[in-house]
């Protein structure tokens, strides 16, 4: 599976503005790591940093300061495109409107027929991602900028959740189903919107609320707020994984604390498995944490670092390639012998898609003389790709797709794989379980993939 991105908007007279949209761009690191791009308008002079990798390396275009009144920023990795600069947001273009750039965070299940649409009504593309389209059909519309902004929601279907900057304003956008996070809140001398809280937080601002699904929010230069409904029929998808493994810990997703959603998870799953016994818990860090403390918790099992994480390297999760991802795996995460040797572990994780980083997370530790160990995973079996902006392989290739949980424990070696039932998961999720997306457990899309 391949994390989306990030993306983060700031209307804020500053001289340091460059410096804050970096800023709130490494609160969101985790949500990509192929790419990161800042824009910003100097009171209609636009100008766009782009770079491949981690959002540090936008320092090394050698801008430590530049003013501006207003900003768009984004973390990339991919969902639709190559890893090229040419798919780096923001996404520049001078219209007929004046100069927008865009940042995206989500995927259009109407992206091909839609780029045909327009590459035979003589459109040319620079990159091949859904991101681009959009910009591209929103230029090609007559009227004023607010009427070809509905239309162009309008027509757009999937999962969108979009960050636009104009001479006069910041433009958000969340699509109908409200699948991709996103906030706004005020900060010091302005406002901001973005993909979490945590980017907020970092510029020591507060959280109004979340862009409601099927809404664009407009900020003006002066601060004034407007809101306004484009869609009349809102049914909520959001999507769960932001809960078990993208968002960080501190932050509020879909008006719910990240950490909190992760402890109870660990506490559903000591419950649900209460006959399995181990001497310890150990967490795969970081984003087992939160669940393995719920389940020590629940199950009266002490928890202890078993696992050490190098914070250096990033996250194995979302590398392109099942090499790169092994060879991160090794380089991230190390055993303590002296806590696991002889013990029998449970063993708790986010969530298991290909396999290829829990093979090798087991490698790790059964090398180091273990009694047992029981793999637990804070996430129902993923069997179903997901269309709606987290790029999961073929269904061929998601594991639990292929063996049931007994037929994985033999597959590693270990005594028993353990998931969290979809049940459970909606134990937890409470009153609000039908706002959620639970397609690539179950395969119940709330829309086709038009893509093919």
């Amino acid at each position: 599976m391949r994390e989306y991105c990030g993306v983060s908007g700031i209307i804020l007279d500053d001289k340091d503005l460059f410096y804050k949209m970096y800023l709130t761009l490494f609160s969101l690191q985790h949500r990509g790591q192929e790419s990161a791009g800042i824009t910003i308008n100097d009171h209609g002079d636009f100008e766009t940093y782009k770079c491949d990798g981690f959002v540090r390396n936008l320092l090394d275009k050698r801008i430590k300061s530049r003013a501006g009144n207003g900003s768009v920023g984004h973390v990339r990795y991919r969902t639709s495109g190559d890893s090229h600069i040419s798919n780096a947001q923001p996404i520049f273009a001078e219209t007929n409107f004046g100069p927008i750039a865009l940042a995206h965070n989500g995927n259009l299940v109407n992206f091909k027929p839609l780029r045909r649409h327009l590459a035979a009504r003589g459109a040319i593309f620079s990159g091949d991602s859904d991101s681009e389209l959009i910009i591209h059909y929103l230029a090609g519309l007559k009227g004023s900028f607010e009427d070809a902004l509905l239309e162009t929601v309008k027509t757009i279907k999937g999962a969108y959740s979009l960050v636009m900057l104009t001479e006069d304003a910041l433009w958000a956008i969340r699509d109908p189903h409200g699948f991709r996070p996103l906030v706004y809140g005020e900060i010091p001398g302005g406002h901001m919107v973005a993909s979490e809280t945590c980017a907020i937080d970092i510029l020591e601002g507060k959280v109004l609320g979340e862009v409601p699904a099927g809404h664009i929010l407009r900020i003006g230069m002066d601060g004034k707020i407007e809101m306004k409904r484009f869609s009349s029929e809102i049914i909520k998808q959001h999507c769960v994984f932001e809960h078990i493994y993208f968002a960080r810990p501190d932050s509020q997703v879909f008006s719910k604390n990240v950490h909190k959603m992760r402890y109870e998870m660990g506490k559903q799953l000591a419950r649900e498995y209460s006959h399995i016994k181990a001497d310890i818990v150990v967490a795969v860090p970081d984003s087992g944490v939160s669940s393995a403390m719920g389940f020590a918790s629940e199950s009266g099992i002490p928890m202890d670092r078993g696992l050490i994480r190098n914070h250096y390297v990033g996250r194995s999760f979302i590398q392109p390639t099942q090499k790169e991802r092994m060879d991160l795996v090794k380089m991230k995460l190390r055993p303590v012998l002296e806590v696991i040797e002889g013990k029998e572990i449970a063993l708790i994780d986010d969530s298991m898609v290909r396999g290829t980083t829990a093979n090798a997370i087991i490698k790790l530790i059964k090398a180091k003389n273990v009694k047992k160990i029981h793999y637990f995973i804070a996430s129902p079996p993923i069997k179903y790709s997901c269309y709606f902006g987290v790029d999961t392989p073929d269904r061929e290739k998601l594991i639990a797709n292929k063996m049931t949980p007994e037929e994985l424990a033999e597959h590693f070696g270990i005594a028993s794989v353990n998931y969290l039932p979809v049940e459970g998961l909606k134990r937890i999720l409470k009153e609000n379980a039908n706002d959620y997306c639970f397609a690539c457990f179950a395969g119940n899309y709330i829309m086709e993939n038009e893509n093919g």
